[in-house]
């Protein structure tokens, strides 16, 4: 009988690499998987090892049929075959590496940590965001501080040490927990926090909230293909983001709710400002559909939203919407909601606010004059903004802001 307390060392050492295809050690990590093949104890083996997992099950609450005696016997495989059916792992009765590590009889080494940047990232993303855990951004890929906030939530849920870090254990359970879920018709009236559709529906359904998508400004990638796939539940984050819903990608009552009010909602004819001239020439962002009706809209402080956000990747080009001068310039600076803040003003007086800039195009300063198309800075975040984005306000004749959104809707080509 191999001794099993002797395998420990080198079964650690398997945890550092169940990466398919490269070691850990750093962001260029491949594909992450649960592996099958270590197996640390299982019946027949009599080691202090066994001891070990016995006493760990029985502190848990888990009964072991004939005690602590050192024998993975039928008692300790079904002890061990509960936990794992507790934790969400596949209930083998045998310890591998994953429940090992779950049972704290391995330690949690890390699979994939900040910083990573890889499929097997975005695989994880997809699964935290298919069994219903909020993940700001997306499945970009990218393992930063949303995903570490993500991947601690789910493990606080299993009942895991919430390191923020995949580790073997925290790998498997969220792989079950991704596969077990299925995706069924709609039900016909929904509560209203069960989902409604969510990543991997497909059909007439999905098409059709994919054209009210379109139809607010949030373009999936691919349009309206009847397939709820990455850029459909990205669309739809954004869109929950600019209404004050959970941006969770998952399509539920509340969303429903908000989504079909906004579509449903004409879009409203431009209209003149005080003295009669307020038009824009050029929409205000380069290559972007993203941005909805959100005027009046609550926010921080018991403000109103006097603007309109128009969501584009950080670095995207910003256009003067008319002929004009900047007569404002600011730079972001603490305590500032703005960020980096330009005033472009008509020869009327009207004049168009753009905010959270991450940067103002050379040569614009104040007093700089522009035409219409020229590109006066970037979209950023500085600010007050958790997203890239520009926020847009129009100020007819120097006066009050009026919603700027049918005016950008004219000429936004969307």
């Amino acid at each position: 009988m191999l001794h099993r307390a002797r395998r420990l060392a080198p079964i650690i050492a398997i945890t550092t690499t169940l990466i398919l295809g490269a070691p850990i050690g750093g962001p260029q990590l491949g594909v992450a998987r649960a592996d099958t093949s270590g197996i640390i104890a299982q019946r027949g083996d009599r080691s202090p090892t066994v001891v070990l997992l016995q006493q760990l099950l029985v502190n848990m609450g888990i009964n072991v049929a004939g005690g602590v005696d050192g024998i993975y016997g039928r008692g300790t495989a079904a002890a061990v075959t509960e936990f794992q059916s507790r934790k969400g792992l596949t209930p083998s009765g045998a310890v591998d590496v994953a429940t090992a590590t779950a049972l704290g009889l391995l330690p949690a080494t890390p699979l994939l940590a900040r910083g990573a940047r890889s499929d097997a990232v975005t695989l994880v993303q997809q699964q935290l965001i298919k069994v219903g855990i909020s993940l700001r951004g997306g499945a970009d890929g990218i393992y930063g501080a949303a995903t570490e906030t993500a991947v601690k939530a789910f493990q606080t849920a299993k009942g895991l040490n919430a390191t923020g870090q995949v580790d073997a254990a925290t790998a498997a359970i969220l792989t079950n927990a991704a596969s077990s879920i299925s995706f069924a018709a709609p039900p016909a009236t929904p509560s209203a926090s069960s989902p409604v559709l969510q990543r991997g529906a497909r059909g007439d359904a999905v098409k059709a909230l994919q054209e009210q998508l379109i139809k607010v400004g949030f373009r999936p990638n691919g349009g309206a293909d009847g397939i709820f796939g990455a850029a459909t539940a990205s669309a739809l984050q954004r869109f929950q983001q600019s209404v004050g819903l959970p941006a969770t990608g998952i399509y539920d009552q509340a969303t429903a709710t908000a989504l079909t009010s906004a579509a449903s909602t004409p879009a409203a004819t431009p209209t003149s400002g005080t003295d009669g001239s307020v038009s824009l020439a050029v929409f205000p962002v380069a290559n972007t559909c993203r941005f909805s009706d959100t005027w009046g809209a609550v926010r921080s402080g018991g403000r109103t939203h006097q603007g309109v956000d128009i969501l584009a990747s950080s670095g995207t080009a910003l256009f003067a919407v008319q002929t004009g001068t900047i007569t404002r310039k600011r730079a972001d600076s603490s305590g500032s909601l703005a960020g980096n803040a330009l005033w472009l003003t008509a020869p009327d007086g009207t004049y168009f606010f753009y905010a959270h800039l991450s940067g103002f195009a050379d040569g614009i300063v104040e007093g700089s004059a522009v035409n219409a198309g020229d590109v006066i800075g970037y979209v950023g975040a500085t600010g007050n903004a958790s997203i890239p984005h520009l926020h847009f306000e129009i100020h007819p004749g120097g006066g009050a802001a009026v919603n700027p959104y049918p005016f950008v809707k004219a000429v936004s080509g969307c």
